[in-house]
């Protein structure tokens, strides 16, 4: 048996002993091919930044306690995308679940994410950057934790958890279980 999007999910789950185990069965939820579009350009997109860990800190003296952890983002050439989280004091492993629309894709974009140590009365320290690609861009749907790098360096700096999903609602496509 399985947790069925002809119930209104919006995925087929696989059932154990009447509860769903949120692991996909294939293949009863998908629209038939040409209901999907060729490319989700100008489809409005929902970004969420989900949460972050590993960060370093920077505020190590004593005293200071930990770093105050916001991140932004953008479509790296549009600046009127630019979006931020409200900054969490003192935790290396902040939860945000801060969402926003963009609506303004289009064709080879691709989304900047930069993390931040909020310091007042200084320039706030960049704790890392990451990018989603414009070939995630142009999927339905892209979850994942992408690895922070400083610009020029090869290391790793913590990681960043964010969804990207296209606002595209496809209707009217058969489900059978």
């Amino acid at each position: 048996l399985e947790d069925s999007c002809c119930n209104g999910h919006p995925y087929s789950f696989i059932m154990e002993n009447g509860e769903s185990t949120r692991v996909r069965a294939p293949g009863f939820c998908a629209p038939p091919p040409e209901n999907r579009p060729e490319s989700l350009v100008g489809i409005p997109i929902e970004v969420t930044i989900i949460s972050g860990r590993g960060f370093r800190d920077l505020d190590a003296q004593p005293g200071m306690g930990k770093s105050d952890i916001y991140c932004t983002g953008q479509i790296t050439t549009k600046p009127s995308t630019r979006f931020q989280t409200v900054a969490v004091d003192d935790r290396l492993d902040p939860v945000w679940n801060s969402k926003v629309e963009i609506r303004d894709n289009s064709a080879d974009d691709t989304l900047l994410f930069k993390c931040y140590d909020q310091d007042f009365g200084s320039q706030d320290d960049e704790l890392g950057s990451a990018i989603v690609t414009n070939q995630q861009l142009d999927q339905a749907e892209f979850n994942g934790e992408l690895p922070l790098r400083i610009e020029g360096e090869d290391s790793i700096y913590g990681y960043l958890t964010v969804s990207v999903k296209s606002a595209l609602v496809v209707t009217n496509f058969n489900c059978a279980v």
